[in-house]
């Protein structure tokens, strides 16, 4: 078994992993359990043949350079796999245990898989830092008592892996850095800091963040539940103004359902070509101990909730695309980086499922009607379609 709580090796509270087109998964373990510190070796990178579960190669944080994660003070959320430059990029959150008096503590993380060594960088930067607001899910502030402090979050590459998108939790800006500053490790922090520079602000705050292989960048918006797209220049990595019909913008929405789409994050790819997937988790009911896992007590809630909570716990959603999508990653893959590799593991030869995380015991699954689901492919249509008429200066 892969997960065993304070077993060294297994996995203990995955929060991010990626899969690529050789068949591995590059599962991030945080390696915190129920609120205590990290024990030695539990955070790490744990990297999974898909086809067989075979952990092919783990790399602990411990051996991968000094001070890269605090066991008190680190919440490892998410990673980046950049195959043209053989490097995994990792946020850190930097949520301190509740025992501590540590104040937050986020940064981004680079590891060279060359030579097994990371280093750290932005830590308590502004670019990665919480902003002082109130997380609203329907207008209703998260964590009443005092605003979550979460800081970078989500994180995706460009087409070409040229340059590093990244977002706190509690914030709404988007940012980016050139990658080849994250891996040129000789740079002083100003030097770091300076080649920061905010890519758009949304007006709401992502979990989840990925890139088509068209340079469109998905966010998922947790005060709009949904996914909304900007659309960035595959050369520069700048933002390209999109036009909405009536004016330019510089995001739009895709999807969005007010009743279910709570807590939006995770966003995959479905590589028919045609569709992505994301979930929604309702994550702001679960730091608020208001998540029920019995069922009677849950439908009983969403009752008395009128819809402002979902008699689901978990959801999978599928987003049909009109013109087709397909993950940067997967688009822009080097074939050499799967040479070592079977043919037989490789990614597009078997089914892959998405998981809202390892240690999630439960899925439900909800498969939508047939009106709505073509409903919501209407509108997924209409907006990203906009990408296409942009650059045909329709």
């Amino acid at each position: 078994c892969l997960k065993k709580v304070g077993a060294r090796g297994a996995l203990q509270s995955v929060l991010g992993f990626e899969i690529d087109p050789c068949g591995r998964m590059w599962v991030l373990d945080q390696g915190k359990v129920v609120n205590e510190k990290a024990q030695p070796f539990a955070m790490k990178i744990m990297v999974v043949n898909v086809v067989t579960a075979q952990v092919l190669e783990t790399l602990y944080f411990e051996q991968l350079g000094h001070n890269l994660a605090n066991p008190y003070t680190s919440f490892l959320n998410d990673v980046a796999y950049d195959p043209i430059n053989n490097y995994l990029y990792i946020t850190d959150s930097g949520i301190p245990i509740p025992s501590t008096t540590l104040p937050p503590n986020p940064g981004l993380i680079a590891v060279d898989l060359s030579t097994k060594k990371g280093k750290r960088f932005l830590t308590s930067a502004l670019s990665t830092n919480a902003t002082d607001m109130y997380l609203k899910i329907n207008g209703v502030n998260v964590t009443e008592a005092a605003p979550m402090k979460t800081g970078a979050d989500g994180i995706a590459l460009t087409v070409d892996a040229k340059f590093l998108i990244f977002c706190p939790l509690t914030s709404t800006v988007n940012y980016k850095i050139p990658t080849f500053i994250l891996r040129d490790w000789t740079l002083g922090d100003a030097e770091v800091v300076a080649s920061v520079t905010k890519l758009v602000d949304k007006q709401f705050s992502s979990d989840g963040l990925a890139f088509a292989s068209n340079g469109a960048l998905l966010s998922t918006s947790l005060q709009r539940n949904g996914v909304f797209f900007s659309s960035v220049d595959t050369n520069d990595g700048s933002l390209l103004p999109i036009w909405n019909g009536t004016a330019y913008v510089d995001i739009l929405p895709i999807v969005q359902n007010t009743d279910y789409m709570h807590w939006p994050d995770t966003i995959g790819f479905s590589h028919d070509g045609r569709s992505f997937l994301f979930v929604s988790n309702q994550l702001y009911l679960f730091v608020q101990g208001m998540l029920h896992f019995d069922t009677t007590v849950r439908a009983r809630s969403h009752i008395q909730a009128n819809a402002t909570s979902s008699a689901y716990n978990f959801r999978v959603w599928k987003v049909d695309i009109d013109g087709g999508i397909e993950s940067a990653l997967f688009d822009n893959f080097p074939s050499s980086a799967c040479s070592s590799l079977d043919s037989s593991s490789l990614v597009w030869l078997i089914p892959v499922c998405l998981g809202v995380a390892a240690c999630v015991a439960v899925i439900v699954i909800v498969l939508v009607g047939k009106r709505k689901r073509t409903e919501r492919k209407k509108r997924s249509t209409r907006s990203f379609g906009l990408l296409e008429g942009l650059a045909q200066d329709e």
